[in-house]
């Protein structure tokens, strides 16, 4: 699979009937309802006690004990790294040695050593027996247990209780280090010189690749607090340790909501009191600190929120295309795990080159986020295929009333009609105002989705049912009279 957001849909498959055959396929072989969430079952990371005991401060082996697959024992560390030089630390780090759960044991990689080392540092520090890191607790040699971990990886950083992230660009100066360990009361009040050195001390730190991958931002966004380990080189730190900022030997550790927190506060110190900003050297360096970090902080709160879900998946579609990761077909995963799609792509079924990448993202927003039935709307789908997935996803979010396929009533009174999930109040005048029996309203496999009973009650269908009218015994209703305008708009007479 190769990235190619960049590219229109004829570009990619010359034609409408390429595409939807396309879609058809990766439905066929890939696409699958997640089910619901069940307990966790993880292979966790402790210190064996096979060590030497404490009193020998610098052993040269360390023996972790790898568990098998177990529900989770108590409070656990995930990690979240990248790899590339992990950063120093003041001694060589010894060589770490994973015993299995058959008696086998092996050698962890060199460039793993130092960031199970930090870990430990951490981990120790925050009185936090188990740690998950994904190449040591995931078998890399067993497809079915990759993708099961795919599937899941959101709910393994959700449910652990931190995520640490070793970076590698250290800390190169006091001058830096005060940036980062600033005091926020001071921050209130801080003149222009303290605010340029957070700048420049951030955009120094979001040069390590820890911010541009993909894999990365994808375990931030789902765990439930992150902390940075940012190497110090040897400077000291004469900040008074806090909960969200302190130092273990040659880390700084930092909370990266306490970096959001010296962002709005740089922000706000530079208004008066009636709250209006003044226009200042200090309100330029903190709009640069702001454009700079915004990404980072902002989705959070927004993809929780109760927003139009279709602007979301193409913000999240954009973050993740700006970022590398190895497997492109991971994305997708990654994408799915973030939104919490309840369907889902089983991404080691699609790493070959005849599969499309932006194709695969349109197959989950219609399973997803648009009621779509293949089969009863192949001869009505509009696509407009001199558009990129982000020009597609970019026309949906602009509509609050939209339609990409619609079918009209047939001599067997059926009506396919596609609108966003988010127009529930369509579902209600529909339901309330028309004449809809219990029956009436089907999903596409044949499964009832919505119901009215006869005191009024309304259950609406689930978000990713597919809506079919059957109603031959009486003239059938077009569902898009509910919808303001009265009628639905037909996309391009263009198949494409």
């Amino acid at each position: 699979m190769q990235k190619d957001t960049h590219l229109t849909f004829r570009e990619i498959h010359g034609s409408p009937e390429a595409v939807l055959t396309s879609i058809r396929e990766i439905q066929e072989i890939a696409l699958y309802r997640k089910q619901p969430d069940q307990s966790l079952s993880l292979r966790f990371l402790s210190l064996a006690a096979e060590n030497l005991p404490d009193h020998q401060q610098q052993p040269e082996i360390i023996y972790l004990r790898l568990s098998p697959l177990i529900p989770i024992p108590g409070p656990y560390l995930t990690i979240s790294y990248t790899w590339q030089r992990s950063g120093s630390t003041a001694d060589k780090p010894p060589q770490y040695v994973v015993l299995r759960p058959d008696a086998t044991s092996f050698q962890v990689a060199p460039e793993l050593n130092r960031v199970i080392h930090r870990t430990l540092r951490f981990a120790a520090h925050q009185c936090i027996h188990y740690f998950w890191l994904d190449q040591l607790c995931v078998d890399q040699t067993d497809r079915s247990d990759v993708e099961n971990h795919l599937q899941c990886m959101n709910r393994v950083y959700a449910e652990s209780q931190c995520a640490l992230a070793p970076l590698c660009i250290p800390i190169l100066d006091q001058w830096m280090l005060a940036g980062l360990t600033s005091n926020l009361d001071d921050l209130r009040t801080a003149e222009l010189s303290a605010i340029e050195c957070i700048v420049a001390t951030l955009e120094h730190l979001v040069q390590d690749t820890w911010f541009w991958r993909t894999w990365t931002y994808h375990e931030r966004l789902c765990a439930r607090s992150v902390y940075l380990a940012i190497p110090l080189h040897g400077i000291r730190s004469e900040a008074t340790d806090t909960r969200d900022c302190f130092a273990i030997e040659d880390d700084l550790i930092i909370n990266i909501e306490h970096i959001q927190q010296i962002i709005q506060v740089s922000r706000k110190n530079d208004k008066v009191p009636g709250g209006k900003a003044q226009p200042s050297p200090a309100r330029e360096q903190a709009r640069r600190l702001w454009v700079l970090f915004r990404e980072f902080f902002v989705e959070r709160t927004i993809i929780t929120g109760n927003t139009n879900p279709i602007f979301w998946n193409r913000y999240i579609m954009k973050a993740i295309d700006r970022r590398d990761n190895l497997v492109v077909s991971d994305r997708l995963a990654i994408h799915s795990n973030i939104r919490n799609h309840n369907w889902r792509l089983r991404t080691t079924q699609l790493q070959n080159a005849r599969y499309s990448y932006s194709t695969c993202l349109l197959v989950l927003v219609l399973s997803n986020y648009l009621l779509f039935n293949y089969k009863l709307s192949r001869e009505h789908f509009r696509l407009p295929m001199d558009q990129t997935i982000m020009e597609v996803i970019g026309k949906m979010e602009a509509s609050e009333q939209l339609s990409l396929i619609h079918k009209p009533p047939t001599s067997e009174g059926e009506t396919v009609v596609v609108f966003p999930l988010w127009t529930e109040e369509f579902l209600e005048k529909v339901t309330r105002e028309s004449e809809v029996d219990v029956d009436v309203w089907m999903s596409g496999e044949g499964t009832r989705v919505v119901r009215k009973r006869p005191e009024g009650e309304v259950s609406l269908l689930p978000p990713t049912s597919k809506l079919l009218r059957r109603g031959a015994s009486r003239q059938p209703m077009d569902v898009s009279v509910a919808l303001q305008p009265s009628v639905l708009p037909h996309q391009s007479a263009d198949a494409g």
